[in-house]
């Protein structure tokens, strides 16, 4: 385990990460700090504990605005592609094959074109990279109030 100096409204705190993660946990009390700054110079807290809890309220509804955000994009996603009729492919999904006698094979057709009728590659990246986006600020966020605690 890693030790990480943090310092939150002025204070010092020590904190253990996994290795390699120092510079995330020094970057998440950034984040906090820069919360803690805007609410203290706000005027909005009576005393340090005061403003730690509302420091933790503005952050914890980050992460529900995030996650519900994310929810929504998913919800989207799936919509779109149903109404595409795109099947969805999970990392475990398998395909099974059906071996056909020959004489049924000959009188499968084959379609002249094949028509793709999924999202444009731009919507799926746009799509794709906004998801991304915000799993990653969940992460973060949930990651900040974990240590917190």
């Amino acid at each position: 385990m890693a030790q990480v100096s943090i310092n939150i409204n002025g204070r010092q705190y020590g904190i253990s990460c996994d290795d390699g993660q120092e510079q995330r946990v020094r970057d998440l009390a950034t984040y906090i700090n820069a919360s803690v700054g805007d609410i203290a110079s706000a005027g909005a807290a009576q005393n340090e504990a005061h403003l730690l809890v509302l420091a933790a309220l503005v952050l914890t509804d980050e992460v529900f605005e995030l996650k519900e955000k994310n929810k929504t994009l998913n919800t989207e996603i799936e919509r779109l592609t149903a109404e595409k009729d795109i099947p969805v492919v999970t990392p475990d999904s398998t395909t099974d094959t059906v071996e056909q006698e020959p004489e049924e094979t000959d009188k499968i057709e084959t379609p002249a074109e094949i028509i793709y009728q999924g999202l444009s590659p731009e919507d799926e990246a746009t799509i794709r990279k906004a998801v991304d986006h915000l799993r990653k600020r969940v992460e973060k966020l949930t990651q900040s109030l974990q240590d917190v605690a």
